[in-house]
């Protein structure tokens, strides 16, 4: 019971523990963030997750040409990342930040309307 009122579930450090192993891998992470991204979670968020997951240090040693500091701010709650630092964000885990055409939605919509 003093676990519940704390918010601490008795498994979440085994959880914990298993999912940082997990995400030190490139491709754990990188199905990791597309699952996020399905699910709507914002990539800024998901990737921030990642990084305090296996620990900012070890994430920083991904990321070529980019300090710890910088990352943590491009990350934080207040990060407003550019295309080019996300995209470095991503390269270790073999993923972009792209864009898609939606003209063809966009003309079954106008068909409706």
């Amino acid at each position: 019971m003093k676990n519940e009122r704390k918010g601490k579930n008795p498994r979440g450090k085994r959880f914990l523990d298993v999912a940082r192993a997990e995400l030190k891998d490139p491709d754990y992470a990188r199905g990791f963030l597309l699952a996020c991204m399905e699910e709507g979670v914002e990539l800024r968020r998901a990737l921030n997750e990642v990084a305090k997951a296996v620990g900012w240090s070890y994430f920083a040693r991904w990321i070529h040409k980019m300090e710890r500091p910088n990352i943590i701010q491009a990350l934080g709650l207040n990060g407003n990342p550019t295309l080019k630092t996300m995209n470095k964000l991503l390269a270790p885990m073999g993923l972009r930040v792209g864009a898609v055409s939606i003209e063809p939605i966009l003309e079954k919509t106008r068909q409706h309307a």
